[in-house]
């Protein structure tokens, strides 16, 4: 609140249009900034209303393996980060979590026991404790002796092969605003923000605005039009916003709509390659899948 020191006026109505003509002029300032106004920006966006957002620039059209070539390799390894390169997939999708002493790895469960030998939390090991586990025996024993990967790895594997990178962050430890910016730091050191993905959940988005308003941010599972509304508000506010839809909900009304305010579109998961085509000429951008290869469709 601002406090004046008042002076005598000739009449109470001249105090009171001093006032107002205030109280004005801050909302007008509030409501022109772009990024201090996070929490209420665009509530009034008009669905459909082609003037209301801009066209992104992303360039990333195709197939993205899910947690790499995992049909063949143990999901979100390097063996499988590499058969993806291999296969010529432009896009790799993992999933991060948070070691104990704060570095982003891949591995999409909280617990370490369907994927490694180790038991108990992800979150309850340092990354030099997680790294003397073996992520690959279970998937097959000539899979033995591979590791939990980390961001940074998986990203300039991602650098040196000139492909996309999509991180999966919607999970627990990465809800709170200091891992998430960790996950960002990791990104903008390996000079990946052009070519990553960030995958999160509606609770995240005004944590990862106010890091970065140059950002590839797709919303998970975006599913109906309240959820559209709601991701307009950030529009702007990034580089790129891409609606991901579970196959189940995909609708062409519905992404008609998206593209009809200029978000792009992921479907997940699929392994169909009629189906996956069907999108790809309703002009779907994107489709995660664990084994159709890029040259199964057009």
């Amino acid at each position: 609140m601002f406090q004046y020191q008042r002076k005598e006026r000739n009449s109470a109505f001249f105090r009171g249009g001093v006032c107002t003509c205030l109280i004005s002029c801050i909302f007008l300032f509030v409501g022109c900034s772009k990024v201090d106004s996070i929490g209420s920006y665009a509530d009034d966006v008009n669905v459909n209303d082609s003037n209301s957002v801009t066209l992104n620039s992303f360039q990333l059209r195709g197939l993205i393996s899910h947690r790499g070539y995992a049909v063949e390799n143990p999901e979100n390894t390097m063996s499988a980060f590499r058969a993806s390169v291999e296969h010529g997939y432009k896009a790799i999708e993992t999933d991060i979590n948070i070691s104990k002493d704060g570095v982003p790895v891949c591995m999409h469960d909280i617990t370490l026991e369907r994927t490694t030998d180790g038991t108990g939390e992800l979150t309850e090991y340092t990354l030099e404790e997680l790294k003397e586990l073996d992520a690959g025996s279970y998937y097959g024993m000539q899979f033995e002796g591979e590791e939990i990967p980390t961001l940074e790895e998986f990203l300039l594997l991602c650098k040196e092969n000139n492909t996309y990178a999509e991180l999966d962050l919607v999970r627990e430890p990465i809800f709170y605003a200091d891992n998430l910016q960790k996950v960002y730091e990791v990104v903008k050191k390996t000079d990946m923000i052009d070519k990553t993905i960030f995958t999160i959940s509606s609770v995240q988005l005004s944590d990862l605005v106010s890091l970065d308003t140059h950002l590839n941010i797709c919303y998970a599972s975006l599913i109906n039009e309240n959820e559209m509304k709601e991701a307009l508000k950030y529009i702007e506010l990034c580089d790129t916003m891409i609606a991901s839809i579970p196959y189940g909900y995909y609708t062409e009304d519905f992404a008609s709509k998206l593209h009809d305010n200029h978000f792009m579109i992921k479907v997940w998961t699929v392994d169909d390659v009629e189906l996956v085509q069907s999108y790809f000429d309703d002009g779907v951008e994107m489709v995660i899948t664990n084994s159709i290869l890029p040259d199964d469709v057009s």
